[in-house]
């Protein structure tokens, strides 16, 4: 059995190992402009983002299988929406997307920090709608569908809302699932070498983060250093041209896509926020490798109100895989970023 101090020590290597390089060779720009929303006790690990169409921030929790909603204009507590320990035996929540105005579907499953493991078979997809029902009865939230076959799924994005169909990765094997939400149906739809975990690592860590945009579906291969994308029909989701990897010592976790194509990638091990545009260009817009600004950084999202369209919000897990100077941890946050 592995222990956090385990886990720590071969992230650091794992992680950072040839990806620091690179980023420590981005360009110095000036930060961003940086302000701290929220921050949860120590411990507490934000794995996902998604941003509802009044400007709230859902927020999902690896070390416990938490979701919480934060008001990102006023420094309140957050609420929390549900915690699915309670009525099942899941540990962690990751990935979440909005699959129509409102209703979000979200990823339950076991992931354990502390021994770096993913229990496979664990996996299941549920939805909040925020439409219907009494949130203090728990009629929000349902259970979508198991995923006996999945081994870690992680990242989730929407394919085809109107067909009711998202799209998630799958870490440790490597692939991309292909869930309708309506009638409970999944299959592989993609799969490639790009999104295969690394080979002689004790993390067995593949795709992570996924996004659709203009039709390719992008993603992240954090122990690869892979940041790739492959045209897909944007109907049935799958591949209609070739996989391509556009830029490699990446050390991503998730990331969000802009409206004219640039990449916001959160980078768990290297405590930042990378800014990747469509030539390819590359450049530090906050934190680094020896800050605690974003520590962790673990997913990204944009804000979704006049107020906020330029802002990016940066979930962390507190540089609990790969504590800041080797040492330093703290509780998962949430930044917001101007970009």
């Amino acid at each position: 059995m592995f222990h956090l101090s385990t886990l720590i020590t071969f992230l650091a290597i794992s992680i950072l190992r040839a990806p620091l390089v690179a980023a420590a060779a981005l360009p110095a720009s000036s930060q961003a402009s940086v302000r701290s929303v929220y921050q949860f006790d120590n411990g507490t690990w934000l794995e996902n983002i998604a941003v509802r169409s009044n400007g709230n921030l859902l927020v999902t929790l690896i070390d416990r299988p938490s979701l919480y909603e934060i008001n990102p204009f006023r420094n309140n507590t957050p609420t929390l929406i549900t915690n699915l320990e309670d009525e099942t035996n899941t540990t962690s929540l990751l990935g979440i997307t909005e699959m129509s105005p409102d209703v979000f579907v979200f990823i339950a499953g076991n992931f354990s920090v502390a021994r770096a493991g993913s229990d496979a078979a664990s996996y299941s997809v549920w939805q909040i709608d925020f439409n219907r029902g009494d949130l203090a009865k728990c009629e929000k939230v349902s259970e979508i569908e198991a995923l006996p076959e999945a081994s870690f799924l992680n990242g989730m994005t929407t394919l085809d809302r109107e067909q009711g169909t998202v799209l998630i990765s799958d870490s440790v094997l490597g692939l991309v699932w292909r869930l309708n939400v309506w009638t409970g149906k999944y299959d592989v739809v993609l799969e490639d070498e790009t999104m295969k975990p690394a080979e002689g690592t004790l993390l067995v860590l593949g795709i992570n983060g996924i996004k659709i945009f203009n039709g390719y579906l992008y993603y992240i291969n954090a122990l690869k250093g892979f940041f790739c994308r492959v045209e897909i029909n944007t109907s049935t989701g799958e591949a209609v041209g070739p996989y391509e990897t556009l830029q490699t010592d990446l050390p991503g976790d998730d990331f969000v896509m802009s409206a004219d194509g640039v990449a916001f990638i959160a980078e768990n091990g290297g405590n930042s926020l990378e800014r990747v545009d469509v030539d390819g260009t590359r450049s530090l817009i906050a934190g680094g490798l020896n800050t605690t600004v974003v520590a962790g950084a673990t997913a990204a999202a944009f804000g979704r109100t006049w107020k906020d369209q330029s802002v990016v919000y940066v979930v962390t897990s507190g540089g609990q895989a790969a504590p800041v100077n080797g040492t330093y941890t703290e509780g998962g946050k949430v930044v917001a970023v101007t970009v």
